[in-house]
């Protein structure tokens, strides 16, 4: 079945020793989207340096992730086992590194951490000690999750992406949960690149006898065939699931929303 959706990129990110728990994190959100994206109109689409970052040159693997991955990103989930991982320049971790970025940007950041470390000796302890130390300075920035084994934490994060997709669709705000659209259609991609350059609202409005009138700039449909008249409803209700447009109370005037402005500025430089 093809369905329009709202894609969020669901960046995973961990150390090299939380590899299972990538698995499983990537597992549950296959999960979550044969639950609910089709009838949610949300995908959920699940990032990692592993599967998504390509070669290049000319600058610290880092730089690289941050370009391809988590600038691409709207959600991070990152998971700490026995380390926090290895230095980059900056003296942090990877994963460190990555938490601030998303918070810097305002984009949703879920951390989980082991429940019990295992510590040896020597460099073990060292990686115990430096995880510890992060673990307590993280109180003091937000809320983290704990989880015992692999199957405790799909369970967990799976609770989780209520929160991050919640009842009214993706998170929003500077830079995160921007509706990325998978496909509009020709009516709907027309109706609203017509509305942002003429800077009007879209209208709908169904008179008596069957005459109605959609449109806005010029493009829709006023008439009373219904064949027509559907179509054109399903152009308003496809951009509305996207985000692109919002209804007044009546239903009978959409605004353009920021997200359907920049859709119809991306439209016109093609």
């Amino acid at each position: 079945m093809v369905f329009s959706a709202t894609v969020v990129n669901v960046m995973i990110g961990g150390p090299a020793d939380v590899e299972d728990e990538v698995n499983t994190v990537r597992n549950t959100i296959a999960e979550w989207n044969n639950a609910h994206a089709a009838r949610r109109s949300v995908v959920l689409l699940p990032m990692h340096w592993k599967t998504h970052a390509t070669p290049a040159t000319g600058g610290t693997p880092q730089s690289f992730i941050d370009k391809q991955i988590v600038a691409q990103s709207d959600a991070l989930i990152a998971i700490f086992k026995g380390s926090v991982g290895t230095a980059s320049p900056d003296g942090q971790s990877g994963t460190m590194h990555e938490i601030d970025d998303f918070v810097a940007h305002g984009k949703s950041v879920q951390v989980y951490f082991h429940g019990s470390p295992t510590v040896r000796s020597g460099k073990d302890a060292e990686r115990a000690k430096q995880l510890f130390d992060f673990k307590e300075e993280f109180k003091t920035r937000g809320l983290y999750g704990e989880y015992a084994d692999a199957v405790d934490l799909g369970g967990k994060v799976l609770r989780h992406l209520e929160l991050l997709v919640g009842p009214a669709g993706p998170p929003t705000g500077a830079a995160a949960g921007s509706p990325k659209e998978v496909e509009l259609s020709e009516k709907a991609s027309a109706l609203l690149t017509a509305a942002a350059a003429s800077k009007q609202h879209i209208q709908s409005f169904k008179f008596i006898a069957g005459l109605a009138s959609i449109g806005a700039g010029g493009v829709g449909y006023e008439g009373k065939d219904p064949r027509e008249i559907a179509a054109w409803e399903a152009a308003v209700e496809e951009l509305e699931k996207g985000r692109f447009v919002r209804p007044n109370d009546n239903r009978k005037l959409f605004f353009v929303t920021d997200a359907g402005y920049k859709f119809a500025d991306r439209v016109a430089a093609r």
